[in-house]
């Protein structure tokens, strides 16, 4: 596949099937599905190669709908970064699914360095524990890394920016030294406006495993977006169906300065595993601030 053709799959599902039809399907359409399947993952995808076979109609379906979770903005490029492959790594690594992982790569290498796809695996791993690494490790020993052929054009006002995470707490030194804790809380207060509930809980009961967990988070994201943070929060906290990280992603997407059609992108995204029902939850804690969001 040429990196013309690429770019013109890359935010597109389609993928030679007319949706505008689920009930008929042709020969050429499933050709067309499979010759482009086998050229943006590297192989066939079983689930969906079976849907070919036996019910194109729910395939259809469900392309249709996946498309419908991409938000299109009018100045993106055909390479915009695909951030929907963190809920889905996420979701690959604590499933087990190593396929899934490593045509993730494949499809991720295309756009991205091996040093920001590496990092992307960093953020990853913060949420999906050594058994998920363990997923993530072996795809990824199994991948040959290669400059991108079409590197990423990062959506409008993204950009890396390492000092944004800095609270000014001493990492010099496990111990809690005075100050330390204040400084944490200080940079949720300036950045959200508002101390999340797990990081007064953690400040009152464990300030050391606090600390530990900031020296992660602060040190995490150098060559990709910060934007990426709140990013993936969001959509692994629609996943797991918890209420208090949907709403410290939403308050840090919009300080960063994610736009309403991003974070509705990433809203949607978050039901591509949480299920649509997870927008209820994320309407109870943060319908607040959508309703607010600058336009």
């Amino acid at each position: 596949m040429t990196d013309t053709t690429h770019r013109e799959h890359n935010r597109a599902l389609a993928w030679g099937l007319d949706l505008d039809n689920p009930d008929v399907t042709t020969q050429e359409e499933l050709d067309e599905f499979r010759r482009i399947m086998s050229a943006q993952f590297a192989q066939q995808q079983d689930g969906l190669d079976f849907l070919l076979d036996e019910a194109p109609d729910v395939l259809k379906r469900y392309r249709s709908w996946a498309d419908s979770l991409r938000i299109r903005e009018a100045d993106e490029a055909p390479n915009k970064w695909n951030a929907s492959m963190v809920a889905i790594m996420y979701m690959n690594a604590i499933t087990g699914f190593e396929d899934g992982i490593a045509y993730q790569l494949y499809n991720m290498n295309r756009n991205l360095t091996k040093a920001q796809v590496i990092e992307q695996i960093a953020l990853v791993f913060r949420h999906a524990s050594p058994r998920g690494m363990a997923t993530l490790a072996k795809a990824a020993r199994n991948h040959e890394f290669h400059e991108p052929a079409d590197p990423v054009e990062w959506p409008t006002g993204w950009g890396p920016d390492a000092d944004a995470f800095k609270s000014g707490a001493d990492f010099t030194t496990r111990d809690v030294r005075d100050g330390d804790i204040a400084r944490i809380t200080g940079w949720y207060e300036r950045t959200l406006g508002e101390v999340p509930r797990h990081i007064r809980f953690m400040a009152k009961y464990n300030p050391k495993a606090l600390k530990a967990y900031r020296s992660r988070y602060e040190n995490t994201l150098r060559v990709l977006p910060k934007q990426a943070e709140p990013w993936s929060l969001l959509q692994i906290s629609i996943i797991r169906g918890f209420g208090g990280g949907i709403r410290e992603a939403m308050l840090l997407g919009r300080a960063w300065g994610i736009s309403r059609p991003q974070i509705t992108e990433a809203l949607s995204w978050g039901t591509f595993y949480g299920g649509q029902e997870a927008l209820s939850l994320v309407d109870e804690v943060a319908g607040d601030l959508m309703d607010r969001w600058p336009v």
